[in-house]
């Protein structure tokens, strides 16, 4: 069966990812892994864990673009720029400085789902782009790059396999050594709040879900081509 496109939000195009992955941390049910960033002396990092909800539950919580404030770490904003349907969208993303001196980071990301009916899985990826409606601020540096990919398998009708794959540039000034470091514990973090979150009621998200989507024919999983839905 031929992969389904549909977008929604954070989350990356195949070309950056490639290299051999080494691992970094084995904690809380959690692994990391770490590549090297071709030509760059960046790193990606790679984390995958168990999630105790549904694919269906995880999928709205990475839908809901306006409330990754309340789980994403020092996300200071998040909104929908754009959208054709709740599966293709542009993103505006501002990341909150927490140290001093150092400038708030933003990004602007275009979004899309991949569903794989016949392996039980949903891909989720976001990369850098721009948009006339989410121009550069003054006193707030744009990230040159950021590519994102979650992907969810199910694993039963109460539990996702769950993969996160971040590469980041924040640009400015900052040394790659100390991004590298920060960026380290960004995939167990990550997930960690994201097994938090999915505990919370996100009815509207699955309302707009299951008006898009048959989920009849695979439980847990998309099973029908989606029909056009705007957000």
């Amino acid at each position: 069966m031929r992969a389904l496109l549909f977008g929604a939000l954070l989350a990356v195009s195949g070309p950056a990812f490639a290299q051999t992955w080494e691992p970094v941390t084995d904690e809380d049910g959690v692994k990391v892994w770490q590549r090297p960033v071709v030509n760059s002396s960046l790193v990606e990092f790679r984390g995958r864990g168990i999630v105790d909800a549904s694919l269906r539950q995880v999928l709205a919580v990475l839908a809901d673009a306006e409330r990754k404030t309340e789980w994403m770490a020092n996300c200071a904003e998040n909104r929908v720029v754009r959208a054709k349907s709740v599966g293709d969208r542009v993103v505006y993303n501002r990341i909150g400085s927490s140290w001093p001196l150092v400038s708030d980071r933003d990004v602007v990301v275009q979004t899309s789902f991949t569903a794989w009916p016949e392996k039980r899985q949903v891909v989720v990826e976001a990369w850098n782009t721009e948009d006339k409606l989410a121009p550069e601020l003054d006193g707030v540096v744009r990230m040159p790059e950021l590519q994102l990919r979650w992907t969810l398998v199910v694993v039963d009708e109460d539990r996702t396999d769950v993969t996160y794959q971040v590469r980041a540039d924040p640009g400015g000034s900052l040394p790659h050594w100390a991004v590298n470091l920060i960026s380290k514990h960004i995939p167990l973090n990550t997930i960690r709040n994201l097994r938090k979150q999915v505990t919370k009621d996100y009815s509207s998200a699955l309302a707009l879900i299951d008006r898009a989507y048959d989920w009849s024919k695979v439980e847990g999983i998309l099973a029908a081509a989606p029909h056009a839905l705007s957000p």
